[in-house]
């Protein structure tokens, strides 16, 4: 049962994250274009999938989704609604970790 709950937990932070990098995307791709060429062109919403190329998005997409996690891109900064997606892409994927094995208690707790 603890291991279902578990489970839940880490994908609903997966997809909500992911959710939130998408929107991100789409403002970088919309109000940023020349930022989103320079990135590689990341894939995210629907906006931004038209005009990306296969390989080359994918690749970018994945480097884009960790680096943002690391540091705030220069672009994001003076956009108040890339920084709420931004906040709640971290929020989402920090909630995977925080969900940890106890091993004092030799069970899984939610801290």
């Amino acid at each position: 049962m603890i291991l279902y709950i578990l489970l839940i937990v880490v994908s609903v932070g997966i997809i909500g994250s992911k959710l939130y990098f998408d929107k991100m995307v789409d403002i970088e791709f919309e109000y940023f274009h020349d930022n989103w060429e320079a990135d590689g062109k990341p894939t995210g919403g629907k906006n931004s999938r038209s005009n990306a190329s296969f390989l080359k998005s994918d690749c970018s997409t994945f480097f884009s989704f960790y680096e943002w996690l690391i540091s705030v891109p220069a672009w994001a900064q003076g956009n108040s609604e890339a920084s709420k997606f931004l906040i709640g892409k971290t929020r989402f994927l920090l909630s995977t970790f925080i969900v940890h094995r106890a091993p004092e208690h030799g069970r899984y707790v939610i801290v």
